[in-house]
Order: structure tokens, then sequence, then C-alpha cells
């Protein structure tokens, strides 16, 4: 096995090891932790997603055999790398953006600000894209069935988790989200998406 072939259980690990690191810090800094538990339903459901979604990404190195990668290709595999430097970075970004606004599941009770600053200027739901394009940079650099499966999953989930939220945040800031939403993409700047 390659060094590169570890690439998306490390990736894995850096981008879940920084969602634990995030709520710590906010949990230092407000003596609250930040909602990180299933309150409704549907968030049971997407935690499952995502945990599925994890599993295959993180576990990948050990149930890919390196002869029934899609493709290799330098070109790729550097792309990939890029992708991975720019999804991490502007996740980072989110984490600063959002400050002690940041929580893995929406409660209305505790949100309090509508955050429309650094990423948040051009999508509703940046993290989610980075974080599909980390996965993303991940397949590139391993491109296999399980790294595919974590991108339709997660591809799927981000669309239904922005959704509720987007309902939830729509109850608790009325207009100014509604306004918000009229000028802003969901995951990317044009709202086509």
């Amino acid at each position: 096995m390659t060094y590169l072939f570890l690439v998306p259980f490390v990736t894995a690990c850096l981008y879940w090891g920084g969602v634990i690191a995030n709520a710590f810090l906010i949990k230092r800094r407000t003596g609250d932790a930040p909602s990180i538990r299933p309150k409704q339903n549907l968030d049971y459901v997407l935690w499952l997603a995502w945990a599925v979604m994890i599993g295959l990404w993180a576990a990948s190195p050990w149930i890919v055999d390196p002869e029934d990668l899609f493709f290799t290709s330098r070109v790729l595999t550097a792309l990939g790398g890029l992708i991975l430097v720019a999804g991490f970075s502007g996740t980072w970004w989110c984490y600063i953006a959002l400050g002690n606004a940041w929580a893995i599941s929406v409660n209305e009770g505790q949100t309090n600000k509508l955050i429309t600053t650094g990423p948040y200027r051009w999508a509703r739901h940046p993290i989610y894209s980075l974080q599909w394009l980390i996965v993303l940079g991940s397949f590139l650099i391993v491109p296999s069935i399980p790294l595919l499966l974590s991108l339709v999953i997660l591809t799927f989930a981000m669309q239904w988790k922005a959704r509720y939220e987007e309902v939830a945040l729509g109850r608790v800031f009325g207009e100014d989200y509604e306004a918000y939403s009229r000028t802003t993409g969901r995951f990317v700047p044009f709202r086509c998406c």
C-alpha cells in the first residue's frame, strides 16, 4: 500500500478531528457545548448517513484493492491534493466566521446570530460544500467505489440537512433570513443549488 492510499483515512481523521476540536474550543470559550446531539428524527437519519459516509471514507485504504481503482493519474492526484488544501482551509475559515455560533445540529433556542460574513457572504452552507470538496479530493487521489459512494451519500445528506436547517433558520430570523436566502446560493455563490 502506498502512502497515497492512506489519504482518505488521514483526511477523514483530520476533518472530524477538526469538528471535535472546534466543539471543544467553543465549550472552552463559552462554557456551553455547541449543539452537537441529534434533536429531531431527521437528525438521526442524517447521522446514520454521515456515519456510513465517514466509515467508507476512512476505511477505504483497507477495503480497496489498488488494482480496483477507476483510474490513476498524477495530474488528478495533484489536483486532488490542491482541492484538499482548499477544502480544509475553507472549512477553518467557516469555523472562524461562525465563531461560537457553530453547531452540528440546529438548536433554535441557542441560535441567536445570523452569520452572513466570510464564506457565508457567498453561500449559505459552505461547510457542506467544502466537506464535499475534501471527499472529492480524496476520491481523485484514491478513485474507488467506497469514496464514490461517500460522495453520493454526502450529496444527498447535505441537501436534506441544508433544507432542514433553512426552515429552522427561517423561523428564527424571519425576513432577514429570507432576504439572505434570495441573494445567496445554498452551496455555491450562484443560486443554482
